[in-house]
């Protein structure tokens, strides 16, 4: 089978864009009509490459190679272990054991998502072009990894747009602990349960951006908003927190997080681990007039998809105004927005507004993203999902 596209349509594709829509396909010229590998051709019949058709997807066709290869258990092999060599170079596994192994696009792999927890790896396959290789992907994961199990966690609301059915959950190869399980992270460790947390179990985009909040808690209050299972919290107690107050809906999670904390060595309250929601949280803080050294501001994708964006900048504008009004004069401001729709710049002027209305000037000391286990294609604008702003309150 093979695409081919219309006149000037090859430009993205010569760039090493992923990506190619519908609306680029010249169909008179195209023999694609079921699901499955495509050559992809110019408007004048050369070969630009080899990817994924899908036409129940609005990307049509995802890249997979610029060869004349053959996508078989192969290619994947070398593509795995081509995404482990980079990992190797970035993490001394005595200090930190677990990570991002392949992220979809930035590792030549789309739809494919998978995560190392120590000897344990989860998988999402979180579109077709993934989904249709499954076995071969696993297979191909045993032989160049030998982990004690895999589990998949494609419990994602992408499959569906991509055409797939189903939200598949389970253990598919060897074995995995049925409970919670501790990781190695910057030196410190971590309980988690990829069973039933968020994303595979843990948020290794934000490990960098931890990291550097320790540098800001020497002898600090500290409130952590959406605290999911306190990442940020023990990395703030490693900082010389003098008390973290941490916040989420999820009573599950937060006990993860005590757990975290005393696996540690650090003292924890029971009062200090609140299960409430956010924005009444933040709520409750301002009416008593309470304020902290630093404030952590970690929310979920609040724009599902570019309809829903303009209302989630409302939001978190509402939202850092203020979580900005709870800092200390002089305190510091970590927030993030994981949501690919809110680009960089929508989420600078988003922070700018925020501070304006709550009257509090702020210092931008860093503008981060996710870590270097989140490799971005120059030319894939569209995988700089994670943005993070340390700022200085005046």
């Amino acid at each position: 089978m093979h695409v081919t596209l219309k006149e000037g349509r090859e430009r993205t594709v010569l760039a090493e864009h992923p990506w190619i829509f519908s609306g680029g396909i010249d169909r008179r010229k195209s023999d694609a009509a079921s699901i499955g590998v495509v050559d992809v051709r110019d408007h004048e019949g050369r070969f630009l490459g080899r990817g994924f058709h899908n036409p129940k997807s609005q990307i049509l066709v995802r890249m997979l190679t610029r060869d004349q290869e053959p996508v078989d258990k192969a290619f994947f092999i070398n593509k795995i272990r081509a995404a482990v060599a980079l990992r190797e170079t970035l993490f001394d596994r005595r200090v930190t054991d677990s990570y991002r192994l392949v992220f979809a696009e930035g590792d030549g792999l789309p739809g494919l998502v998978v995560d190392r927890y120590g000897t344990v790896l989860v998988v999402q396959f979180q579109a077709a072009a993934a989904d249709f290789f499954r076995e071969t992907i696993l297979d191909a994961l045993m032989e160049v990894l030998s982990p004690s199990g895999i589990f998949e966690r494609s419990d994602v609301g992408s499959r569906k747009a991509d055409g797939l059915t189903g939200e598949p959950v389970g253990v598919r190869r060897g074995t995995v602990p049925e409970g919670p399980m501790e990781i190695l992270e910057e030196g410190l460790r971590a309980v988690v349960n990829v069973h039933t947390g968020q994303k595979t179990g843990y948020f290794f985009d934000q490990r960098d951006n931890r990291v550097a909040l320790r540098r800001y808690c020497k002898n600090a209050q500290v409130l952590n908003l959406f605290s999911y299972t306190g990442g940020f919290t023990v990395n703030a107690l490693a900082g010389g927190a003098a008390r973290v107050i941490s916040v989420d809906r999820s009573a599950a999670a937060l006990e993860l997080g005590q757990a975290t904390v005393l696996k540690n060595g650090f003292v924890s309250r029971n009062e200090d681990w609140m299960v409430m929601d956010a924005f009444d949280a933040i709520d409750s803080f301002t009416g008593a007039g309470e304020r902290f050294n630093v404030v952590v501001l970690d929310p979920p994708a609040f724009a599902k998809g570019t309809e829903s964006l303009e209302r989630a900048l409302k939001a978190y504008t509402k939202m850092n105004a203020a979580a900005i009004g709870l800092v200390a004069p002089g305190g510091y401001f970590l927030t993030a927005s994981c949501s690919h729709h809110v680009t960089p710049e929508l989420f600078s002027n988003m922070l700018h507004l925020a501070a304006l209305r709550a009257g509090r000037p702020l210092q931008i000391l860093e503008f981060r993203g996710a870590g270097p286990d989140h490799p971005q294609p120059i030319h894939f604008r569209e995988g700089n999902y994670l943005k993070c702003v340390i700022a200085r309150v005046l």
